[in-house]
């Protein structure tokens, strides 16, 4: 899989951001399997997708789905968005448990 140097430094740079704003805006309460799944499964696969779209070698849009490249920014964002949202409460709710 090929993958732009620029194209991938944004891709990074939207990670970092995103797992910082995640980690920023923790609140709220959801049952720990289901912040797991959001750890383990759901963020990471918004991550690969994202990168998936970004690695095709239209400028615009991939040619395999058709996404937009903006659109694949925004799921690496919320992806990691999604990773580091969820660990910061489950680790806060395992610490309100007395687990810590």
């Amino acid at each position: 899989m090929y993958i732009n140097k620029s194209v991938s430094a944004i891709a990074t740079i939207l990670v970092i951001l995103g797992l910082v704003l995640g980690y920023l805006t923790t609140t709220g309460t959801k049952s720990q399997l289901i912040r797991l799944i959001d750890i383990l499964v759901i963020g990471p696969l918004m991550i690969y997708l994202g990168w998936f779209v970004l690695s095709s070698h239209n400028h615009h849009t991939s040619p395999a789905l058709g996404i937009p490249h903006i659109t694949a920014g925004i799921l690496i964002f919320f992806g990691a968005t999604t990773i580091t949202y969820n660990f910061r409460n489950y680790i806060f709710q395992l610490e309100d448990s007395g687990f810590f």
